[in-house]
């Protein structure tokens, strides 16, 4: 069986979290969106909500990785 790729690892950590954190994940790393967009997009108040709600996301994912290792 071949050596499953970081990236593979990825997107099947990343269909594990919830749609929100998928949601989020991808605008901060795989579009690069800027915060303060995404701040307005998704109604968060202040810098620090999104940045609470960047880490309990990637948090999420940590947590699905630490299960198949």
């Amino acid at each position: 069986k071949p050596e499953t790729s970081k990236e593979d690892k990825l997107q099947k950590w990343m269909a594990r979290i919830t749609e929100n954190c998928q949601r989020i994940l991808k605008a901060i790393f795989y579009y690069k969106e800027p915060m303060e967009s995404l701040m307005i997009k998704m109604g968060w108040k202040n810098k620090h909500t999104a940045d609470n709600q960047k880490y309990k996301c990637v948090q999420q994912v940590k947590k699905e990785a630490e299960k198949t290792n």
